[in-house]
């Protein structure tokens, strides 16, 4: 696998913004371990509720400016409906389709991205992860398209995000209660997308991927089993990511190059 990241000096002030989601993962099953540390990663990444009354979120958005872009929005195939928005027609729902990447890199890597003073749970790190290499850090890429949103009969077009997430993090100092440090996201051009992502104080990137509305796609002119996904800046690549799948599983090819 290869992950790269580049950031101008303004894009990795952006990335040292703030955001923290509460993760635990512990178990001493090696296949345990993983499968409920990915399970853990995608239920903070569906599972938080909304803090953000998103009636008042579009509201405030200028209006021609949202009837522009719902007049022109593309929406995904690829992903199933909305499975309980009558149910809950008055909180926001909707489906996530995403990818997790667990990358080791070098903890003095990972160390220049999260503030100082908050430790990181090495020992966290083993027990949920036996078999992870000890010298690294599992600094977590996720990318996900949020499809069918609504709230209140109203429908928010689908969009595509993408973060790195850094997990085990000691935020409350007591050695075991472990975080997970989320410095930005990458988002898609949208003004519903851009403005929930700012009520949360995110660091937010606005961005265009490839592809669009998935959260990976076949290469092009790639070997079998070959898929990837990238974003872009002003047209200018600042994330690419290549994968290779094996029986339905990510395989292991090569190093972990990230550059920052």
């Amino acid at each position: 696998m290869r992950r790269e990241l580049l950031l101008s000096s303004g894009e990795r002030e952006a990335f040292m913004s703030v955001r923290l989601g509460l993760m635990r993962a512990r178990t001493s099953n090696p296949r345990g371990g993983w499968l409920r540390f990915i399970i853990q990663e995608i239920n903070t990444l569906s599972g938080a509720p909304s803090l953000v009354n998103t009636t008042q979120l579009i509201a405030g958005i200028n209006a021609t400016t949202l009837e522009q872009f719902l007049a022109n929005a593309v929406n995904t195939n690829n992903s199933l409906p909305n499975p309980i928005a009558q149910t809950f027609p008055n909180l926001t729902t909707g489906t996530i389709n995403a990818t997790l990447f667990v990358l080791p890199v070098d903890y003095e890597v990972a160390k220049t991205i999260i503030p100082s003073h908050y430790g990181i749970l090495r020992e966290s790190i083993k027990n949920a992860l036996p078999g992870f290499p000890e010298d690294k850090y599992p600094l977590v890429l996720s990318t996900q398209i949020d499809h069918d949103i609504q709230t209140s009969g109203f429908k928010t077009p689908d969009f595509t995000s993408a973060q790195f997430r850094f997990p085990f993090i000691d935020l409350l100092h007591d050695g075991y209660s472990t975080f997970s440090y989320i410095p930005a996201i990458f988002i898609s051009n949208d003004p519903i997308a851009i403005a929930g992502s700012e009520a949360y104080d995110e660091g937010t990137i606005v961005a265009t991927f490839d592809p669009p509305l998935d959260p990976y796609a076949a290469k092009p002119g790639g070997e079998r089993g070959e898929v990837y996904f990238d974003v872009f800046r002003s047209g200018v690549s600042v994330l690419n990511t290549t994968v290779f799948l094996q029986g339905g599983r990510c395989g292991e090819v090569g190093e972990y190059p990230l550059s920052l």
